[in-house]
Protein backbone atom coordinates (compact mmCIF):
# COMPACT_ATOMS: atom_id res chain seq x y z
CA UNK A 1 0.00 0.00 0.00
CA UNK A 2 1.57 3.53 -0.90
CA UNK A 3 0.35 5.61 2.15
CA UNK A 4 1.50 9.02 1.04
CA UNK A 5 1.97 10.70 -2.87
CA UNK A 6 5.42 10.70 -3.56
CA UNK A 7 7.15 12.78 -6.65
CA UNK A 8 7.83 10.57 -9.87
CA UNK A 9 5.08 7.72 -8.29
CA UNK A 10 4.56 6.84 -12.03
CA UNK A 11 7.62 6.35 -13.31
CA UNK A 12 8.29 3.85 -10.16
CA UNK A 13 5.62 1.70 -11.36
CA UNK A 14 6.84 1.68 -14.87
CA UNK A 15 10.21 0.68 -12.99
CA UNK A 16 8.72 -2.48 -11.17
CA UNK A 17 7.09 -3.15 -14.32
CA UNK A 18 10.33 -3.54 -16.13
CA UNK A 19 11.57 -6.02 -13.18
CA UNK A 20 8.24 -7.95 -13.33
CA UNK A 21 8.92 -8.51 -17.00
CA UNK A 22 12.55 -9.49 -17.27
CA UNK A 23 11.67 -11.88 -14.12
CA UNK A 24 8.90 -13.26 -16.28
CA UNK A 25 11.41 -13.63 -19.07
CA UNK A 26 14.00 -15.44 -17.11
CA UNK A 27 11.59 -17.86 -16.27
CA UNK A 28 10.43 -19.04 -19.50
CA UNK A 29 14.28 -18.77 -21.63
CA UNK A 30 14.42 -22.49 -20.47
CA UNK A 31 13.28 -24.75 -22.70
CA UNK A 32 11.28 -22.94 -24.85
CA UNK A 33 11.71 -22.26 -28.55
CA UNK A 34 13.07 -18.49 -29.84
CA UNK A 35 9.71 -17.96 -31.51
CA UNK A 36 8.10 -18.20 -28.03
CA UNK A 37 10.73 -16.79 -25.80
CA UNK A 38 8.58 -13.15 -25.62
CA UNK A 39 5.36 -15.08 -25.34
CA UNK A 40 5.28 -14.70 -21.88
CA UNK A 41 2.31 -14.07 -18.96
CA UNK A 42 0.43 -10.65 -18.44
CA UNK A 43 2.52 -8.18 -15.81
CA UNK A 44 -0.11 -6.53 -13.15
CA UNK A 45 1.63 -3.84 -11.41
CA UNK A 46 -1.00 -3.21 -8.64
CA UNK A 47 -1.09 -0.17 -6.20
CA UNK A 48 -3.33 0.37 -3.17
CA UNK A 49 -3.47 4.10 -2.92
CA UNK A 50 -4.23 6.14 0.37
CA UNK A 51 -4.46 9.06 -1.79
CA UNK A 52 -5.86 10.81 -4.95
CA UNK A 53 -4.41 11.19 -8.21
CA UNK A 54 -8.22 11.76 -10.05
CA UNK A 55 -10.06 14.25 -7.74
CA UNK A 56 -13.86 14.91 -7.79
CA UNK A 57 -14.87 11.57 -9.02
CA UNK A 58 -15.87 8.45 -6.54
CA UNK A 59 -14.20 6.01 -8.99
CA UNK A 60 -11.84 4.36 -7.11
CA UNK A 61 -10.00 1.64 -10.09
CA UNK A 62 -8.05 2.89 -12.46
CA UNK A 63 -6.40 0.04 -15.07
CA UNK A 64 -3.57 1.93 -17.52
CA UNK A 65 -1.93 -0.08 -20.78
CA UNK A 66 0.23 0.63 -23.59
CA UNK A 67 -2.48 2.56 -26.24
CA UNK A 68 -1.73 4.33 -29.44
CA UNK A 69 -1.75 7.67 -28.99
CA UNK A 70 -4.61 9.16 -31.15
CA UNK A 71 -6.36 5.67 -32.14
CA UNK A 72 -6.19 4.44 -28.24
CA UNK A 73 -5.46 1.13 -30.22
CA UNK A 74 -4.15 -1.38 -27.20
CA UNK A 75 -0.39 -2.03 -28.18
CA UNK A 76 -0.61 -5.14 -26.24
CA UNK A 77 -1.70 -6.64 -22.99
CA UNK A 78 1.24 -7.91 -21.42
CA UNK A 79 1.68 -4.65 -19.34
CA UNK A 80 -1.14 -3.61 -16.61
CA UNK A 81 -0.91 -0.65 -14.06
CA UNK A 82 -4.24 -0.85 -11.91
CA UNK A 83 -4.26 1.89 -9.09
CA UNK A 84 -6.90 1.89 -6.55
CA UNK A 85 -7.65 5.19 -5.42
CA UNK A 86 -9.25 4.53 -2.05
CA UNK A 87 -10.03 8.03 -0.82
CA UNK A 88 -12.16 8.72 -3.83
CA UNK A 89 -14.63 7.28 -2.22
CA UNK A 90 -16.66 8.83 0.58
CA UNK A 91 -19.57 7.16 1.15
CA UNK A 92 -20.67 4.49 3.75
CA UNK A 93 -19.85 0.47 2.76
CA UNK A 94 -23.68 0.12 2.44
CA UNK A 95 -23.89 2.69 -0.56
CA UNK A 96 -20.94 0.56 -2.20
CA UNK A 97 -22.18 -0.06 -5.65
CA UNK A 98 -18.83 -2.30 -6.51
CA UNK A 99 -16.12 -4.28 -4.68
CA UNK A 100 -13.43 -1.57 -5.41
CA UNK A 101 -15.84 0.66 -3.14
CA UNK A 102 -16.62 -1.80 -0.52
CA UNK A 103 -12.64 -2.88 -0.64
CA UNK A 104 -11.62 0.69 -0.30
CA UNK A 105 -14.22 1.34 2.73
CA UNK A 106 -12.80 -1.51 4.51
CA UNK A 107 -9.51 -1.11 3.84
CA UNK A 108 -9.77 2.58 5.31
CA UNK A 109 -11.73 1.63 8.43
CA UNK A 110 -10.03 -1.66 8.78
CA UNK A 111 -8.75 -0.08 12.44
CA UNK A 112 -12.12 0.44 14.16
CA UNK A 113 -13.46 -3.02 12.78
CA UNK A 114 -13.65 -6.05 15.01
CA UNK A 115 -15.53 -8.68 12.35
CA UNK A 116 -16.57 -9.30 8.70
CA UNK A 117 -19.40 -7.03 8.39
CA UNK A 118 -22.33 -8.35 6.05
CA UNK A 119 -22.72 -8.35 2.89
CA UNK A 120 -18.81 -8.67 2.11
CA UNK A 121 -19.07 -12.32 0.87
CA UNK A 122 -16.39 -12.43 -1.23
CA UNK A 123 -13.57 -14.60 -1.31
CA UNK A 124 -11.19 -11.30 -1.26
CA UNK A 125 -13.22 -10.17 2.14
CA UNK A 126 -13.13 -13.81 3.95
CA UNK A 127 -8.89 -13.85 3.07
CA UNK A 128 -8.60 -10.30 4.72
CA UNK A 129 -10.60 -10.89 7.61
CA UNK A 130 -9.40 -14.18 7.91
CA UNK A 131 -5.84 -13.00 8.02
CA UNK A 132 -6.96 -10.68 11.07
CA UNK A 133 -8.00 -13.07 12.89
CA UNK A 134 -4.37 -15.06 12.32
CA UNK A 135 -2.38 -11.86 13.85
CA UNK A 136 -4.93 -11.99 17.21
CA UNK A 137 -3.47 -15.50 17.72
CA UNK A 138 -2.37 -16.18 21.26
CA UNK A 139 1.32 -18.13 20.61
CA UNK A 140 -0.11 -21.28 20.97
CA UNK A 141 -2.37 -20.73 19.03
CA UNK A 142 -0.20 -19.29 16.43
CA UNK A 143 2.20 -22.38 16.56
CA UNK A 144 -0.85 -25.12 16.15
CA UNK A 145 -1.78 -22.53 12.83
CA UNK A 146 1.70 -22.66 11.50
CA UNK A 147 2.33 -26.10 12.18
CA UNK A 148 -0.96 -27.34 10.18
CA UNK A 149 -0.68 -25.05 7.59
CA UNK A 150 2.81 -26.48 7.29
CA UNK A 151 1.83 -29.73 7.01
CA UNK A 152 -0.24 -28.90 4.06
CA UNK A 153 2.18 -26.92 2.59
CA UNK A 154 4.69 -29.68 3.09
CA UNK A 155 2.11 -31.65 1.05
CA UNK A 156 1.47 -29.81 -1.72
CA UNK A 157 5.54 -29.23 -1.85
CA UNK A 158 6.28 -32.81 -2.57
CA UNK A 159 3.83 -32.84 -5.39
CA UNK A 160 5.03 -29.94 -6.91
CA UNK A 161 8.38 -31.04 -6.47
CA UNK A 162 7.65 -34.66 -8.06
CA UNK A 163 6.34 -32.44 -11.08
CA UNK A 164 9.35 -30.17 -11.82
CA UNK A 165 11.75 -33.05 -11.26
CA UNK A 166 9.63 -34.99 -14.11
CA UNK A 167 9.96 -31.56 -16.52
CA UNK A 168 13.56 -31.30 -15.51
CA UNK A 169 14.55 -34.88 -16.72
CA UNK A 170 12.52 -34.23 -20.07
CA UNK A 171 14.15 -30.55 -20.65
CA UNK A 172 17.40 -32.67 -19.93
CA UNK A 173 16.73 -35.66 -21.96
CA UNK A 174 15.62 -33.17 -24.86
CA UNK A 175 18.82 -31.41 -24.44
CA UNK A 176 21.22 -34.41 -24.90
CA UNK A 177 19.33 -35.18 -27.72
CA UNK A 178 19.74 -31.89 -29.74
CA UNK A 179 23.09 -32.52 -29.06
CA UNK A 180 23.86 -36.08 -29.99
CA UNK A 181 22.04 -34.50 -33.46
CA UNK A 182 24.40 -31.44 -33.65
CA UNK A 183 27.02 -34.06 -33.19
CA UNK A 184 25.95 -36.38 -36.16
CA UNK A 185 26.43 -33.25 -38.10
CA UNK A 186 30.15 -32.48 -37.06
CA UNK A 187 29.41 -29.64 -35.43
CA UNK A 188 32.44 -28.85 -32.63
CA UNK A 189 31.68 -29.68 -29.32
CA UNK A 190 32.79 -26.15 -27.59
CA UNK A 191 29.47 -24.94 -29.86
CA UNK A 192 27.79 -27.58 -29.08
CA UNK A 193 28.04 -26.87 -25.64
CA UNK A 194 27.05 -23.00 -25.95
CA UNK A 195 23.88 -23.78 -28.35
CA UNK A 196 22.47 -27.08 -25.63
CA UNK A 197 23.85 -25.43 -22.66
CA UNK A 198 25.80 -28.93 -22.01
CA UNK A 199 29.08 -29.29 -20.04
CA UNK A 200 31.73 -30.55 -22.67
CA UNK A 201 32.17 -33.28 -21.22
CA UNK A 202 28.51 -34.35 -20.92
CA UNK A 203 29.05 -34.02 -24.85
CA UNK A 204 31.64 -35.55 -24.71
CA UNK A 205 30.46 -38.64 -22.82
CA UNK A 206 27.70 -38.57 -25.22
CA UNK A 207 29.83 -38.45 -28.72
CA UNK A 208 31.52 -41.63 -27.11
CA UNK A 209 27.99 -43.70 -26.50
CA UNK A 210 26.74 -45.87 -29.10
CA UNK A 211 23.61 -44.15 -30.71
CA UNK A 212 20.97 -46.56 -29.12
CA UNK A 213 22.27 -45.52 -25.97
CA UNK A 214 22.21 -42.26 -26.40
CA UNK A 215 18.74 -42.89 -27.57
CA UNK A 216 17.16 -44.53 -24.08
CA UNK A 217 19.37 -42.28 -21.94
Amino acid sequence: MQLHYQDFFCERMVYYSAAALLEELRKGSDGKDTACFYDYPPVYVVALLNFSMHENTDKVLFTYQLLEKDLHDRMTDRLNFVYLEMPNYKGDLKDASSVPQAFSYVMRNFPQMSERPEGLNEDLFRLLFDSAEISKFRPDERIKYVHDMTTERDIRNQILTARNQGVEQGIQQGKEEDASNLLKLGIDIEVVSRATGLSVERISALRAMPPDKVDNQ
